[in-house]
C-alpha cells in the first residue's frame, strides 16, 4: 500500500501490462475492498489503443497509451481482477451466472451485470517523457 500522494513510476510497464496500487481510503465506496482503493493502471497494446478509440470513454484517458482504473464493480461495488485475456482485462471476482461482469480495456462492460457500463476513474496526472522513456502516475 502507498500513500496516495506519492507518484508510481509506471516506466518498465510493457504493452498489456498492468501495474496495481492500493492506497487506505476513509470513503465508504471502497468497504467491500477493505477501505483500501486499488488502481489498475494499464499500458496498453496496440490493438487495445484501436479497441478504446471505438468507446466514448477512450476520452476519459490523459494519454491513450495508458489506461487508469479504480478496480471497484460499477454494479455494486466490489472488487474487480486482473485476467491474461487481452480484449478482456479486467473481470469483477464475484463470479456466477448472475454477475461475474467482464471489462475491455477501457473499462467498458462487455458481459454480466455491468454490461454498458463504465468502471470509474480517479483523479490523476500522468507526466511522460518523450516516446515513454519515462511515465509516472500520480492520483489527485
Amino acid at each position: 500500500l502507498t500513500d496516495r500522494t506519492e507518484p508510481v513510476d509506471v516506466t518498465e510497464l510493457g504493452p498489456g501490462q498492468v501495474a496495481v496500487n492500493g492506497a487506505p481510503t476513509d470513503n465508504p465506496d471502497y468497504f467491500s475492498t477493505g477501505m483500501v482503493q486499488y488502481i489498475a493502471i494499464l499500458r496498453r497494446s496496440t490493438s487495445q489503443i484501436e479497441a478504446a478509440r471505438k468507446r466514448v470513454q477512450g476520452a476519459m484517458v490523459h494519454d491513450q497509451r495508458y489506461f487508469v482504473v479504480n478496480l471497484v464493480c460499477p454494479h455494486k461495488g466490489l472488487a474487480i481482477g486482473i485476467t491474461p485475456m487481452e480484449d478482456r482485462p479486467f473481470a469483477c471476482t464475484k463470479e456466477g451466472s448472475r454477475h461475474h461482469s467482464i471489462f475491455d480495456a477501457s473499462g467498458f462492460g462487455v458481459h454480466g451485470k455491468s454490461s454498458g457500463k463504465t468502471m470509474s476513474v480517479p483523479g490523476y496526472s500522468l507526466d511522460i517523457e518523450g516516446d515513454v522513456t519515462k511515465a509516472v502516475l500520480t492520483l489527485t
